[in-house]
Formats: structure tokens, C-alpha cells, sequence
């Protein structure tokens, strides 16, 4: 049976990975990378950013919550634009 750390861990580890996914995401549709980069991020590329971006915020706003409350506001504030009227690379 798994234990409730295990299950912190496991989601961690997902959050960190499409965090990464996300990252890689924006950097090729901004033709940020070289040739070799782009053709391994094809691989893993997030074809709805947006939508992604937006439940790894959520999912990653809870973890934070859990596990570090009293950082939750810095952790907003990161990631808060008060002039942001959409989510996208240059909002992100």
C-alpha cells in the first residue's frame, strides 16, 4: 500500500516533468532551440500549452499549499499578472 509520501512524490515528479514539457514546449515555438533540440522536443512537445499550462498551475498551486504553506504567496506571485488577459509565452 502506498503511503501518502510516495503519492506526494509520484505527483511531484509528474508536475516536474510537464513543468519541463512546458518549458521545452514555449522555447520551440519561439525558436529558441537548435536543430537537434527541436527534433528531441517533437517528441515530448505540448500541442494545447494554454490548457497544459493551466492544470500544471493548478496541480502545482495544491502541491504547494500541502507541502509548503507558508511559501504558497511567493509561489503566486511567481506565476500572478495582474494585466495578464491571456495565457500565453509572453504572459507565461
Amino acid at each position: 500500500m502506498a503511503s501518502n509520501l510516495d503519492k506526494f512524490r509520484k505527483d511531484l515528479e509528474k508536475l516536474i516533468k510537464t513543468a519541463d514539457q512546458l518549458y521545452f514546449t514555449m522555447a520551440y515555438d519561439l525558436d529558441l532551440l537548435n536543430e537537434d533540440a527541436k527534433k528531441e522536443v517533437e517528441k515530448i512537445r505540448i500541442s494545447n500549452f494554454k490548457g497544459a499550462y493551466e492544470k500544471w498551475y493548478t496541480e502545482a498551486l495544491y502541491v504547494v499549499k500541502q507541502i509548503l504553506p507558508e511559501r504558497l504567496d511567493d509561489f503566486v506571485k511567481l506565476y500572478k499578472n495582474d494585466k495578464r488577459k491571456e495565457v500565453d509565452y509572453s504572459t507565461y
